[in-house]
């Protein structure tokens, strides 16, 4: 049978063998940290390297990221500290020495300076906020994340807490694609050696007149068809499973981010009662992860090998070639459009307000009118972007691609980045640098008492 040629062929050995050899690097990786779980904390303290070496990676990834989101709380505090400082500092052009001549003596000139230091503290602090008090700095992109990950910023500075169930999610992920890819190849391989053998069997075995034969021909493809769009509809979809599997990372530090900053509202949002009422929901999150790639893997293929296909399978083809000439001239007579709004809005309007009211009018009027003829054009656009969109974002689970308020009788379509959102809630409630450190200073609280802070330093 095909299948099982395919298990004896030289691609299916190499595909085996890279699998096997994965399996067992991880084998071993394991066997490693299972011995490493049973070696003292003070040993591997002082004998661990001042620089990056393979040691690190043999270290449970749970005792180097609470370390680094400890050192990322106080790099946090000491930021803090620093901030409420400079907000609090006088200009160094400002001589607080300065007083009415009415006090001579040396000790009231300081206590009169302390004063006037003190009096003007509230308003420079007040004018250094205005002036100097907002900064925006640009992150959570893609490559600002994944150079923090590389230099460890991430969890050193930031505090940002990158979960298990991501990790695995996206080892799943990576698996599932080489899975997805290496069943696609057999597949195209055997529908080409199918499509060869039925070709050969209409010329030899059937006995059929010349016009039917040549019709049976043009339905069954050649193999040369089914390659044609096999190939670029798989390197297609293969790109697109690298870009989703890339992004999820980025995107989870972003939404933290967003979190964080109040861009993405918490408590004051009427549907955050949703993020807490089953916090339990986040099981869903490493299936959805493998299955929705597998899902936007195979739409994407789906639409770039059908279209291709249909352009070359000789049914179809002179169908497409008319579509497609029908779509070049709408793009070139959109394009005529384009120019000429440019043109009348440079000369006939300003912002909300008309410089030319009888020109624009008459503007107005003509694009109306020609816009009905062209909204085919529009059609096709929303058409083209949902289908290819929606191919897209049915691979993520991390954000959401239809928006809250989009529901029919109380139901919203798009549930699944809810959960995922849970999952990033939880672990925000736990693994917050901010929290790391209350929570250290109530432990610290209940072990010495008094001893460690006096009642109001405990509030």
């Amino acid at each position: 049978t095909e299948l099982k040629r395919f298990i004896q062929s030289d691609f299916a050995l190499v595909i085996t063998t890279i699998f096997l050899a994965f399996g067992c690097i991880m084998l071993f990786m394991m066997a490693l940290l299972f011995v490493i779980t049973f070696v003292p904390y003070e040993f591997v303290a002082n004998h661990r390297p001042t620089t990056w070496t393979f040691w690190d990676m043999l270290l449970p990834s749970h005792f180097t990221s609470t370390a680094n989101v400890k050192l990322a709380g106080t790099h946090k505090v000491n930021e803090l500290l620093q901030n409420a400082i400079q907000m609090h500092q006088l200009p160094p052009d400002d001589d607080t020495h300065e007083h009415d001549g009415s006090i001579d003596d040396d000790d009231d000139d300081e206590s009169a300076a302390a004063v006037v230091h003190d009096r003007r503290q509230p308003v420079n602090a007040i004018q250094n906020f205005v002036l100097n008090g907002e900064h925006e700095e640009q992150c959570g992109g893609f490559i600002w994340t994944w150079k923090r990950i590389f230099t460890k910023e991430l969890t050193r500075k930031d505090g940002i807490w990158l979960h298990s169930r991501l990790a695995i999610g996206q080892m799943g992920q990576i698996i599932s694609l080489g899975l997805y890819v290496t069943l696609l190849s057999w597949l195209g391989h055997s529908l080409a050696e199918d499509a060869r053998n039925a070709r050969a069997r209409i010329i030899a075995d059937w006995r059929l007149p010349d016009d039917w034969e040549r019709w049976a021909l043009n339905i069954v493809p050649t193999p040369s068809m089914i390659y044609s769009a096999f190939i670029p509809g798989a390197v297609i979809a293969f790109i697109s499973g690298i870009l989703l599997i890339s992004v999820y990372v980025p995107s989870t530090v972003s939404t933290v981010l967003k979190l964080r900053c109040g861009l993405i509202q918490t408590l004051k949002n009427d549907n955050f009662n949703s993020y807490r009422s089953s916090a339990d929901s986040t099981f869903y999150n490493i299936g959805g992860m493998i299955y929705a790639l597998l899902g936007s893997f195979v739409l994407m293929f789906v639409l770039f090998a059908g279209l291709i296909f249909l352009f070359v399978w000789p049914v179809t083809a002179h169908f497409m070639m008319l579509v497609l000439s029908w779509c070049l001239g709408l793009c070139i007579t959109i394009g005529i459009k384009t120019i000429m709004l440019m043109f009348c809005r440079a000369n006939f309007q300003s912002a909300f307000f008309r410089k030319n009211p009888r020109s624009a009018n008459y503007s107005a009027l003509a694009m109306e009118c020609w816009n009905i003829g062209l909204g085919g054009g529009v059609m096709i656009g929303r058409l083209t972007q949902f289908l290819f969109a929606s191919a897209f974002w049915i691979g993520r689970i991390d954000v959401q691609f239809l928006d809250e308020n989009v529901s029919l009788f109380g139901y919203s379509f798009d549930y699944t980045p809810i959960n995922y959102r849970k999952e990033i809630l939880v672990h925000e409630a736990h693994r917050h640098p901010f929290m790391e450190r209350l929570g250290a200073m109530y432990l610290m609280r209940l072990r010495h008492g008094r001893n460690f802070s006096c009642d109001s330093g405990a509030c």
